[in-house]
């Protein structure tokens, strides 16, 4: 899931580094999105975005790639979202 989200950043334009990434990656194996959508796009877009210019394009892409999970998410999706996510990069699968 996660490795989608760099490359379709990627395609879209956003120049987001190897160790940007890295550094996304760590602070969400050790909990700090606390499990929530919220914190996980604030988290994600200071770590991967550069120029504030950018902010638009991280923006319309989050939301682009991320906009099956909210549709059919239930009405505590955050939590849910990430319980999946936890589980999924727990069990070594990081690069799915």
């Amino acid at each position: 899931m996660f490795t989608g989200f760099l490359f379709h950043l990627r395609g879209f334009g956003l120049k987001v580094s190897m160790m940007e990434w890295l550094a996304l990656m760590r602070a969400l194996s050790t909990g700090f999105s606390r499990s929530n959508l919220t914190v996980f796009y604030h988290l994600s877009r200071a770590l991967l975005v550069k120029k504030e210019a950018d902010f638009d394009t991280y923006v319309v892409n989050f939301l682009m790639r991320l906009h099956p999970l909210l549709c059919f998410a239930p009405p505590n999706r955050d939590e849910r979202i990430f319980f999946h996510i936890s589980q999924h990069t727990r069990n070594g699968n990081r690069a799915a």
